[in-house]
């Protein structure tokens, strides 16, 4: 509801509208709590990933899968940063219990433009860090599967084999993700 003020003759609306506050404190906590999430899973994820390819180009096992879903984590940081500022101000909107118009339109803008920019950067990001691990596995020997999708079921797998004659014999993906895991995970003696 909209107060109006007196200034002399005319009478001017109030731009601030209320908002539900139950709602706001909800919604806030939300965006907060997967901005949280991310902040903390992102980095561990990346440096698990990235850590457990650096051992397996140093142990040469016959057959690399590549996970490449997980590096649009690269660039995502831009999202992650536009979903905390959402939930603190969706905090700041429960508290006050209305919101000024003037103000709501330039966050609201730059929320906009920072999501925008940050999809941009998480597909740009992804093909960097693909980049930069196909370099890596092919200056360890290793060569891309042609068929990775037909090998293993899933878009977001790559196949690395020391040759192309490995990429042609069938194999058992899961067993081969078990030994990564195992490789990864256990230091070297």
């Amino acid at each position: 509801m909209a107060d109006t003020i007196n200034h002399g003759a005319t009478e001017v609306a109030n731009p601030r509208y209320s908002v539900n506050q139950r709602s706001m404190l909800l919604i806030g906590l939300f965006f907060l709590s997967i901005s949280a999430f991310f902040f903390i899973y992102t980095p561990a994820k990346i440096s698990e990933n990235s850590s457990a390819y650096i051992r397996l180009t140093t142990i040469k096992p016959e057959f690399i899968l590549q996970d490449t879903g997980f590096l649009l984590y690269y660039g995502g940081w831009l999202i992650l940063a536009t979903l905390l500022v959402m939930g603190l101000y969706s905090l700041f909107l429960a508290y006050k219990g209305e919101r000024p118009r003037s103000f709501d339109k330039k966050i609201t803008r730059a929320m906009g433009y920072s999501i925008v920019l940050g999809f941009i950067l998480m597909i740009s990001g992804k093909f960097v860090a693909q980049m930069y691990w196909s370099n890596t596995f092919e200056q360890a020997g290793y060569v891309e599967c042609e068929n990775s999708f037909g090998m293993t079921q899933s878009w977001s797998t790559k196949v690395w084999a020391f040759n192309a004659e490995s990429c042609r014999t069938p194999f058992d993906q899961d067993a081969i993700r078990q030994k990564q895991a195992e490789i990864a995970v256990v230091p070297e003696s």
